[in-house]
């Protein structure tokens, strides 16, 4: 796992609490400094990088801000921010844009975030899909996903459980997408994109899924299921 700190006075804690982890999980890591901002993302574009560790107070920009530019060069990369003491602490594990410590309970939390991005790390891109909603970046695993499904240019992703999660996207979009990343996927109708994994029966004119919802396949896209 490749991890890049942007050095400040919490750099030996944090190299510490790396250690232990190091020590304690298995976790193997390649660790870089970097004394300036932009140098670190420079190097993210040429090189890559599993997580970025730095403070939120920076010279030019906030910490947040300095995530969002991560993620914009890599959606898979985990930034870490180390906050103030009041600071409200974020999950990884929800899949937010952004993992929080503080000094305090860097010992306690840090080795959570770093598992989390190392199950990322040996989980490939194509079963993860991306997409923002109310201003933030969201990822939901696609072997979940039973089916998208548009409405306008709104579309929800259906689970097992119903919607669970909602995006402004076209259908066509999002299966472009999927084709690029070779996750099979397929389009029964105008409005409905289907997992297979998901699909109990299937006939000429519908799909029934393993929650027991049936969908109806249109003619123009009916050669699609028999394939």
């Amino acid at each position: 796992m490749i991890i890049y700190i942007l050095n400040d006075e919490n750099t030996d804690k944090i190299l510490k609490s790396l250690k232990s982890i190091h020590c304690g999980r298995g976790i193997e890591q390649d660790i870089y400094i970097y004394n300036d901002a932009s140098e670190l993302l420079e190097n993210c574009v040429e090189k890559g990088a599993h997580v970025a560790i730095f403070n939120e107070k920076l010279e030019r920009c906030t910490g947040y801000e300095y995530a969002c530019r991560l993620r914009m060069i890599d959606k898979n990369i985990l930034p870490i921010i180390i906050r103030g003491e009041d600071a409200i602490d974020e999950k990884a594990g929800e899949a937010e844009l952004f993992g929080c410590i503080t000094c305090d309970n860097m010992d306690s939390k840090l080795p959570g975030l770093i598992g989390y991005a190392a199950k990322r790390v040996q989980r490939p891109d194509s079963c993860l899909l991306s997409y923002y909603w109310n201003n933030c970046e969201r990822t939901i695993e696609l072997e979940k996903v039973l089916y998208f499904c548009s409405r306008h240019r709104v579309v929800d992703i259906i689970g097992i459980n119903g919607v669970e999660g909602t995006f402004y996207s076209k259908l066509d979009e999002v299966e472009a997408e999927l084709i690029e990343q070779s996750v099979n996927f397929i389009r029964i109708s105008k409005s409905y994109l289907v997992n297979p994994k998901h699909i109990l029966e299937k006939t000429e004119h519908e799909v029934t899924l393993d929650n027991g919802e049936k969908l109806n396949i249109t003619k123009k896209y009916s050669e699609n299921i028999k394939n």
